[in-house]
């Protein structure tokens, strides 16, 4: 169970870099600034990328509330 517990916390937070550089890429492009400049200046307009496909939220926040629910099970488990 740690261990699958494990792959879904990769799996989660390779979902949330996946989405933040996306949401920068586009972001610069669109607002004609380097994305330094994004990054430093966007603060919460980052948790929104404009661009994911409908699927992307609900699939990704199921997977972080299964995460964390299989995270203190296994915990309670020890």
């Amino acid at each position: 169970m740690k261990r699958l517990v494990a792959v879904l916390w990769i799996i989660a937070v390779g979902m949330t870099t996946y989405t933040s550089t996306r949401a920068i890429a586009e972001q610069s492009r669109a607002a004609g600034r380097s994305q330094f400049h994004v990054l430093v200046s966007a603060g919460d307009k980052l948790l929104t990328w404009h661009g994911a496909p409908s699927w992307y939220y609900p699939a990704y926040w199921t997977l972080v509330i299964v995460t964390v629910v299989l995270t203190v099970l296994s915990w309670r488990r020890t």
